[in-house]
């Protein structure tokens, strides 16, 4: 079960937050190649650094936190006007926002 509130940007940028005081150079777009059916829009970034991220509590979603299995994945494609390169990071915080687990992919180029 997909706990990213709005994933794949059909509400636009809600749930979505700038990171590392970073300006929100993100936008949603119809996808040219939809990642599945059900799926027809995707985050664009601008021609800079681009950082988003949520939070999301696990203790809302989930029995007890410590015994979950998280697996975090994402589909990303490049422009194919200009170089594009991903990263994805994964933090699991405690109850007093410590990083407990970190998982970090990249950066990579992306596919186009």
């Amino acid at each position: 079960r997909n706990f990213l509130q709005n994933p794949s940007g059909q509400l636009g940028l809600r749930g979505w937050k700038p990171m590392y005081n970073s300006r929100m150079s993100w936008k949603v777009e119809t996808s040219e190649i939809p990642a599945t059916e059900n799926c027809t829009t995707n985050f664009v970034s601008s021609f800079q650094w681009c950082v988003m991220g949520q939070q999301v509590s696990l203790t809302n979603l989930v029995r007890d936190p410590s015994l979950a299995k998280i697996e975090v994945s994402a589909k990303f494609m490049g422009r194919t006007d200009c170089p594009s390169i991903f990263m994805m990071e994964a933090i699991v915080l405690n109850r007093q926002q410590q990083p407990i687990h970190r998982a970090r992919v990249g950066p990579m180029e992306a596919p186009v």
